[in-house]
């Protein structure tokens, strides 16, 4: 049994376990219900279940059908080994941290699974980025005795990989900063991954890129965006267009959700357009490219605040690389108070990023600093001077940079054919209904079966955005733009409902008690003596 991530993630190893002829089988939330298919995973007919760790335990009363299954000795004692791929999710996603609590709280029980197995049950867990505070977690949460734990590390500093940075002019909505991607005139391509904070920028930045291309190749899929606010069909034709060598796209804008599980070993670069929260996202997005060994680049691009934002209220006795630079979080916090330690002291480096990288990873192996290109990284190295990479020479197009002034130049402040940019002008916005084109439509619920999932979920399952999360099984990406507002919906709704039916109810008693008023006004005058008249006294 494998513990994964993510669906497409396990798409891709069912894929190749089949290709050995190892009979395979994904369990999610999408796995049918079909009876036939549950009993062949009962009696062992599949040899490898792929599965998804909200599977292995009930969540508020729902108990999934395989987490019923590992209630059966008789099953438990088919398992012959257990693997956890990604186990840095453990760390990343399973556990509550600085006041956020866990987005996916199922990577933080993976140690009631290993306690359901029959004694000796081997144990593996495997990560590309596992730092010393991740891997006491995973040691610790899953248990494993010091006197039989086994622990072998390869340096993941991959020696092809050439590590850059650079600051972003402005902010991240001035897309002339991702100019460097396509050149006027154009020249050539690169197959590139650009990562996004938000799926609307995502999808701008895109819109963006493809109108730089010649006439005759726009909308042709050679850029294309990638995020959960797609349909599922969408996705898997652009995932499947670029993961072949022979496919269309080039350029892909992505979000979160292709940081891991994204196996096209032909990709040239891997860019950050905007500095990561933590330095692990950051690392694993890195290892995306240069997979066949090829010369690759990982650029980092930080928004200006990066270098220039307080680390008072840094904790020096705190031992978490990735702490935020603001201390304990709240749930808006915004992004540069969210903005892990790591990564703001990455992008600020005077000295050398793959040694930055060893640090953070503690990679103390003989080749954690060995390259196997001419060049090491974009900084200065001291008496090495040929190790330092001019980005402005792999890349087909030309970066952008600000002087002193503010002025905003195409090209180095020292090129001596730089071109100076007239600033980002502001357009004056219409009072009305915006009537320019929509290019994409972003959708919060693309899949139609999500509204079902919740429509049907009982209230009390319903208490915070985290459960929306689980409940229809969405990315963090997702949750991170979507969950909060929906949630707020429903809240809101609910809140409604209660405030009407408790108007309601004050008018249904208003009402009972003016009839009762009434009715003993009408009691107490039937009873009242008659006044008698003058005749009467007569």
């Amino acid at each position: 049994m494998t513990i994964s991530p993510l669906k497409r993630l396990q798409i891709l190893q069912a894929a190749e376990f089949e290709t050995w002829g190892i009979r395979t089988m994904s369990i999610n939330e999408d796995t049918p219900n079909d009876k036939a298919l549950w009993e062949k995973i009962k009696t062992g007919y599949f040899q490898h279940l792929i599965v998804q760790p909200e599977q292995l335990k009930s969540f508020r009363g729902h108990m999934p059908r395989l987490a019923r299954l590992l209630h059966v000795p008789q099953f438990t004692k088919t398992i012959s080994r257990v693997h956890f791929d990604e186990i840095h999710f453990h760390h990343t996603a399973g556990l509550p941290h600085y006041g956020l609590p866990a987005f996916r709280p199922a990577w933080g029980s993976l140690n009631e699974l290993t306690l359901r197995l029959p004694k000796g049950t081997p144990i593996q867990a495997l990560s590309g980025t596992l730092p010393p505070h991740i891997k006491a977690a995973v040691i610790d949460h899953l248990n494993f005795d010091p006197a039989t734990f086994l622990s072998l590390k390869l340096s993941s500093n991959r020696p092809n990989i050439i590590y850059c940075t650079h600051r972003i002019v402005g902010s991240l909505s001035d897309f002339r900063n991702l100019d460097f991607l396509v050149s006027i005139p154009f020249t050539r391509l690169l197959k590139v991954v650009i990562y996004h904070d938000d799926t609307q920028q995502c999808s701008d930045a895109a819109n963006y890129t493809d109108n730089r291309l010649p006439l005759h190749l726009r909308k042709t899929g050679i850029v294309r965006h990638y995020h959960s606010g797609m349909s599922k069909e969408y996705l898997k034709q652009v995932f499947d267009d670029f993961s072949n060598p022979n496919g269309v796209c080039k350029i892909l804008h992505a979000t979160e959700g292709v940081s891991t599980g994204l196996h096209v070993d032909d990709i040239d670069a891997v860019v950050d357009y905007g500095v990561p929260q933590h330095k692990t996202t950051a690392q694993q997005r890195a290892g995306r490219c240069g997979r066949r060994g090829q010369l690759a680049v990982y650029l980092a691009m930080a928004e200006p605040w990066a270098y220039t934002v307080s680390l008072d209220a840094v904790d020096p006795e705190n031992k978490d690389p990735d702490q935020p630079i603001s201390g304990r979080l709240l749930k808006n916090a915004k992004k540069r108070e969210r903005a892990g330690l790591a990564m703001i002291r990455y992008v600020r480096s005077t000295i050398c990023l793959r040694e930055m990288i060893r640090r953070y990873l503690a990679d103390n192996s003989d080749n954690a600093l060995t390259i196997s290109t001419e060049w090491c990284c974009d900084l200065d190295h001291p008496g090495e001077p040929s190790k330092r990479f001019d980005k402005s020479t792999f890349f087909p197009g030309r970066f952008i940079y600000a002087d002193d002034s503010g002025a905003i130049y195409a090209g180095d402040i020292g090129d001596p054919d730089r071109i100076h940019l007239n600033p980002k002008t502001n357009k004056r916005k219409p009072k009305g209904p915006p009537n320019r084109k929509i290019h994409f439509v972003l959708l919060a619920l693309p899949d139609p079966t999500a509204i079902k999932r919740l429509s049907i979920a009982h209230p009390s399952r319903i208490t915070s955005a985290a459960n929306i999360v689980y409940i229809i099984q969405e990315t963090e990406e997702w949750a991170v733009e979507w969950s909060s507002q929906i949630f707020d919906i429903i809240s809101g709704y609910d809140g409604e409902l209660e405030r009407d039916s408790i108007l309601v109810r004050l008018r249904k008693l208003h009402e009972r008690q003016r009839r009762s008023r009434s009715k003993m006004r009408m009691n107490i005058a039937s009873h009242r003596p008659r006044r008698r008249s003058p005749t009467d006294l007569g």
